[in-house]
């Protein structure tokens, strides 16, 4: 294709992307911009790290013993305490889940 060929051709393409105009024009259906998402460019080892560290930092054997010393009566938990740690579990259950699916791994 000359220089002058692929110069026309973008200006029929008006808005379209130079191949949607062309695929439109050779299957002839009519021209869409096609939505592309970028992926994110991921640091692997980082989000590998942190989800280690999330493994290994004791929350669930720390809200276990929270849990047992509200059931035994040592601590008395208040609508705050209750609506905070409640808050605290799903944000640690959100950071598990959206790190695995970061990671493209299978949760257990």
């Amino acid at each position: 294709m000359t220089t002058e060929e692929r110069a026309w051709l973008e200006q029929e393409a008006g808005t379209l992307t130079l191949s949607s105009y062309v695929r439109s024009r050779l299957l002839d259906t009519p021209g869409k911009r096609r939505q592309h998402r970028k992926q994110p460019n991921l640091d692997r080892v980082a989000l590998a790290r942190i989800l280690a560290l999330l493994g290994q930092s004791n929350l669930a054997p720390n809200l276990s013993t929270i849990t047992e010393a509200v059931r035994t009566g040592t601590v008395e938990l208040g609508p705050e305490l209750a609506s905070s740690l409640r808050q605290a579990c799903a944000d640690i259950a959100l950071m598990r889940c959206d790190l695995i699916r970061a990671l493209g791994i299978r949760a257990e």
